[in-house]
């Protein structure tokens, strides 16, 4: 995976159903439409790091 970080976030999660967005910009909106990837990330009580790499989708 190659590319450029358009916007980071972080913040500590609990357990349980959550919403979280990420406001972008119009220009960056446009960046990630055509080929953007979500990278989300994070690690489990025993120091493990799990993360998921998702392709974004037109809608």
């Amino acid at each position: 995976m190659s590319g450029h970080v358009v916007k980071q976030s972080s913040r500590e999660l609990v357990r349980g159903v959550q919403r979280w967005s990420v406001p972008l910009t119009a220009a960056e909106q446009t960046r990630l439409r055509d080929n953007g990837r979500l990278l989300l990330s994070y690690e489990t009580p025993q120091d493990e790091v799990q993360a998921f790499d998702v392709k974004l989708e037109k809608r």
